[in-house]
């Protein structure tokens, strides 16, 4: 095993305190804490979830109506980068971490092409950034579309460079993470390594490095494990600035257009009826987009408490991952039930009869 070649090097592995930590070494290896567990979740979910995303790619791109037109490319972009995040994480990749350290090995199809793991890491990052920023983007072209506000001319020139300029912020933040990664073979063996302790034996004192993580499998020392940082301040510091930023631009957006169309309902610039028709299809927007990320809620919260508490846990670890990758098939099947047209060519082709409603739920009078 490594951590005794580890123990070797160091002149300690006939040590009393070396022998009892060896001897007492006895990893999990329960199927939750295995490999296999996790290939079978990542790749049952992309099984269930892929008819799910080809089947919102034709109701978007078919059955999408006149009146939401204006947002129709706005969900077609958002749900292409869901898929590419979807199947870059459960496919291209499938991820084996061990948190609380920034260490791990992927288990998907890229490694058997020799594709460089942290190009793995920056290709899912960055899909995550573009699908995130994506949502802010259509929040943000209904609030154009629907909102009267002062400088809307000024804002329509400028729009799309803010656009183009918040994905590249996204993307360029993770792509920096290729010109931080650590020397891969210091970094492994300091990995399973932490402060040196010292001892007394006959006399004389030693010092011994004992393991960060626990006793772990061999399948876990044998894999090709990549250490993306040994300290994650910076790393850190990235998804949480990104993410506070995404989440300050969507609420301002969501906000505004609630408290614009109130504002046009009492200044009678818009009618009662089509003020609830916005109002159905901005809430249809924020359930499309919120319910499916709080797939993220339980993994993020996990692995924040881990760092912050040091605890490792391989079997919550890839239950953690497997509830991440639900996150594409959730998306899909929010976006058909949240969305009338949608739902009901979904109910046709189960041949169930569509229950004909007094009003439709999404559709969108234009006011640009």
């Amino acid at each position: 095993m490594l951590e005794k070649s580890i123990f070797a090097s160091l002149g300690v592995s006939h040590s009393p305190l070396f022998s009892a930590m060896t001897n007492s070494c006895i990893p999990s290896t329960g199927y939750f804490h295995s490999p296999s567990f996790l290939s079978f979740a990542l790749h049952a979910n992309t099984t269930i979830s892929t008819p799910m995303h080809f089947f919102e790619f034709y109701c978007i791109i078919r059955k999408t109506p006149d009146q939401m037109k204006s947002a129709k490319w706005y969900l077609l972009n958002l749900h292409i980068w869901i898929v590419a995040f979807d199947y870059s994480f459960s496919i291209l990749t499938a991820p084996f971490l061990l948190i609380p350290r920034f260490v791990g090995f992927p288990l998907g199809v890229l490694r058997h092409f020799g594709v460089p793991i942290i190009v793995q890491v920056v290709m899912v990052c960055v899909f995550l950034s573009n699908m995130l920023v994506s949502i802010a983007v259509l929040f943000e072209s209904r609030f154009y579309s629907i909102c009267n506000f002062p400088g809307k001319q000024y804002w329509a020139r400028y729009r799309r460079i803010w656009m183009l300029l918040f994905y590249l912020a996204g993307c360029l933040s993770f792509i920096s993470f290729t010109f931080l990664v650590p020397d891969q073979e210091v970094a492994k063996k300091n990995m399973f390594m932490v402060s040196l302790y010292e001892f007394k034996s006959h006399g004389s004192t030693l010092e011994l490095s004992l393991q960060r993580l626990p006793c772990l499998p061999d399948y876990i020392y044998q894999a090709d494990n990549f250490v993306l940082t040994e300290n994650i301040t910076y790393h850190l510091s990235i998804f949480v600035i990104f993410f506070i930023t995404f989440g300050v631009k969507t609420i301002s957006f969501v906000f505004g257009l609630f408290w614009n169309a109130v504002r046009q309902l009492k200044d009678r610039t818009m009618s009662q009826k089509t003020f609830h028709l916005h109002k159905t299809f901005v809430i249809a927007l924020v359930i499309q987009g919120s319910v499916p990320l709080f797939t993220f809620a339980f993994p993020v919260v996990y692995a924040w408490i881990a760092v912050l508490l040091d605890y490792y846990n391989q079997a919550f670890i890839n239950i953690a991952v497997a509830v991440l990758s639900m996150h594409g098939f959730l998306s899909s099947l929010v976006m058909i039930c949240v969305h009338y047209p949608y739902r009901k060519s979904f109910l046709d082709l189960l041949g169930v009869n569509s229950v004909r409603y007094q009003r439709n739920a999404v559709a969108v009078i234009e006011n640009s």
